[in-house]
């Protein structure tokens, strides 16, 4: 038996200790009675080599088994505890006992008709616990001209955000209710606005202080306009950064450019040299487009050489400018799929391969049942506790479409809390109601609980319909089926990726006659 899960899994962890009294599933008579009945669940068998999968896809309980673990799984279905120890550890060489328990805690089979995991319990969506998102847009105005921005930023931009603005924008944030958020900001290019950037950190900090609030925050930049000023805030007040790389100087130059045509690639490293000198933290987002697809290792590699230990792999949004480059830059789902599946066979011939981000949080996913990445779920709470603000205070659901004027939920000038913005819009309303369930293909599909249907509203500006599959589907089927495959490949995966896992492996029936 093979199987991982975070302990950060706070759902699975308080269950735990509602179920069993402890930390630790173990079979107690007091629960189960002196012999109970074992059934399994509708889980589905998925071979991979000499183990085969059991996949619950109602409730993403999963675990691998070996051919004498199968042999004992297939047999005790409608079988009492007694029947099946009398079968399997009548000599005491076999815990059929513990066996069971396990595939009980993780959600396989049904012990006296009990089942550990509720299915109904993620009927309308991920179990999640996240802090609210606020994003910031100080600016639509930017330095850079590249060849795929959601944004269609570029220097000819005018709005900006003032301060009196922002002001209002941080007293709404303020008063919503949770004790802690992250504030992001981005534009445009932020930092053409780094006065009032710190103008709004300083203030949120001192109003946050009284009441006990704690917000975090972020800032996604292109790079370019790093200075060591930055850099010593940055560290005194915990901004975390993000900055933007595509590859080498020639790849990244074709993509990521100034207005004026010059590449960005020296520009960035200067800002890397910046930050790495003591900055509280920064990550690399690469977009993958046609220009570095082919070229995924070497990307990987180049990103060592400058001292990176993790990035994050995008695929291009058809937004903004990217629909205008779409044909020449942007790759199709089964395209994107190949490359990610490449960087998965990176990984495991790499002893400490370069992480990729959206690779990391897959893998957490499949080991708890919370998930706390937005972008990983339908349910991502764009409108209720996910929320974007344009540089003239109009408040929007998401960031990146925040070009979709039906989707303006107010402003900050007259709206008396963001608490109701999803109230205020019928469109993003009912764009909230989109579940995986009452969309056919994803109530079917054996992945559904770690894809969630993908992003709603990608999907509904993509097919003009809210109760239909991602348009990646093929993409979410292929690269969890790819990281199932790799993870029974190499039980050491999560480790390398640093997902914080605990990874049980007990054969628990050498030698079965």
């Amino acid at each position: 038996m093979f199987y991982y899960h975070l302990k950060t899994d706070s759902f699975t962890s308080l269950l735990t200790l509602y179920e069993f009294g402890s930390e630790t599933p173990q079979f107690s008579e007091f629960i189960f009675g002196k012999n109970p009945l074992i059934e399994h669940l509708s889980a589905e068998q998925h071979p991979f080599g000499k183990s085969t999968l059991l996949l619950e896809k109602e409730t993403s309980a999963w675990c691998f088994l070996d051919e004498g673990e199968m042999k004992v799984y297939s047999a005790v279905h409608n079988m009492e505890l007694s029947v099946a120890r009398d079968m399997f550890s009548a000599n005491g060489k076999h815990d059929i006992t513990g066996f069971l328990i396990q595939l009980y805690w993780l959600g396989l089979i049904k012990l006296a008709k009990r089942s550990f995991v509720v299915p109904e319990t993620f009927a309308k969506g991920a179990v999640t616990q996240p802090g609210p998102l606020f994003i910031l847009h100080l600016t639509d105005s930017c330095n850079l001209s590249c060849s795929y921005c959601f944004a269609d930023s570029k220097p000819s931009s005018k709005r900006k955000m003032t301060w009196e603005t922002a002001k209002k924008a941080i007293d709404l944030i303020l008063a919503f209710p949770s004790e802690h958020g992250t504030i992001e900001f981005s534009g445009g290019e932020p930092l053409l606005e780094f006065d009032l950037l710190r103008k709004i950190i300083n203030y949120t900090n001192e109003k946050s202080a009284a009441p006990g609030k704690h917000y975090r925050f972020n800032l996604q930049t292109n790079g370019t306009l790093v200075t060591k000023e930055l850099a010593e805030y940055a560290k005194t007040c915990h901004l975390d950064l993000s900055l933007s790389l595509d590859g080498d100087a020639i790849i990244n130059n074709y993509t990521r450019r100034f207005s004026s045509g010059k590449g960005t690639y020296n520009a960035i490293l200067n800002a890397m040299e910046i930050l790495g000198n003591g900055v509280q933290n920064f990550g690399v987002i690469c977009v993958i487009s046609r220009k570095n697809a082919h070229k995924i290792r070497y990307l990987l590699e180049h990103f060592r050489s400058l001292g990176l230990v993790r990035v994050k792999l995008n695929p291009i949004c058809k937004l903004g400018r990217a629909i205008i480059t779409w044909d020449d830059l942007s790759l199709e789902a089964e395209e994107f799929l190949k490359v990610h599946t490449e960087y998965i066979n990176y990984i495991i011939e790499d002893p400490q391969p370069i992480i990729d981000d959206n690779t990391y949080f897959m893998l957490k996913n499949m080991g708890q049942k919370m998930h706390s990445y937005r972008c990983m779920r339908s349910q991502c709470g764009a409108g209720i506790t996910f929320f974007s603000i344009d540089p003239l205070g109009n408040v929007f659901p998401c960031d990146r479409f925040r070009d979709k004027q039906s989707l303006k939920s107010g402003n900050v000038e007259t709206l008396e809390s963001l608490g109701d913005v999803v109230l205020k819009n019928a469109s993003v309303k009912k764009l909230a109601g989109r579940f995986t369930e009452e969309i056919e293909i994803c109530s079917e599909c054996s992945y559904k609980r770690f894809c969630e249907a993908g992003c709603t509203y990608e999907t509904f500006y993509n097919s003009g319909k809210i109760k239909a599959p991602h348009p990646w589907c093929p993409y979410y089927k292929g690269i969890y089926h790819a990281l199932f495959k790799a993870v029974s490949m190499d039980n050491t995966l999560v480790h390398k990726l640093k997902v914080g896992a605990e990874v049980f492996q007990k054969s628990w029936f050498d030698n079965l006659e």
